[in-house]
């Protein structure tokens, strides 16, 4: 396959689409894995080929309905749960976020982003299948919109730039 010669080289954005779609492959269970689609989508998560993102753009979009799963599984391991002996146990964020496997610093930005959304008013029920990206865009909209309002209006007031010094009294 690749490179059929030492003067071919792989495309980066192949090659990391591709350890990307293998990585999740082996990181999700047998019993919840599904049969991939032609778009590429794996357990709710959209792998976007490298022609149809801008460059550096994000490589996954995670749907909502799983992000609110996986954020609720992690402040819940992080509140303690009782493991199989019955024994309270109480991970920390970090822990927690390896268990459910996602990112800590990811998860703390989802979280951010659901508690703003709901802020705004944002339906997650209604906007449950929507990707995660629908939410984002709808915060930084709202909080433009709260910036705006927050902005005192500018008035241009002139000054005279030499004034004569009035004459005593």
């Amino acid at each position: 396959k690749y490179p059929p010669d030492e003067h071919h080289f792989i495309p980066y954005n192949e090659i990391k689409t591709k350890c990307i779609m293998r990585c999740l492959k082996e990181s999700v269970n047998e019993a919840e894995l599904k049969d991939e689609d032609e778009e590429g989508v794996l357990d709710g998560l959209k792998i976007f080929p490298s022609s149809d993102r801008k460059e550096g753009g994000r490589a996954k979009e995670r749907k909502i309905s799983l992000v609110v799963k996986k954020v609720r599984e992690w402040r819940r391991l992080r509140s303690g749960v009782k493991d199989e002996n019955g024994k309270f146990v109480q991970l920390s964020l970090e822990d927690a976020a390896l268990k459910v496997g996602i990112a800590k610093k990811t998860l703390d930005d989802y979280l951010l982003q659901l508690r703003a959304g709901k802020k705004y008013g944002f339906d997650l029920e209604a906007n449950k299948n929507q990707n995660i990206g629908v939410l984002r865009a709808f915060v930084r909209r709202h909080k433009k919109n709260e910036k705006e309002k927050k902005k005192p209006k500018s008035h241009s007031l002139t000054f005279p730039l030499y004034t004569s010094p009035s004459p005593p009294d």
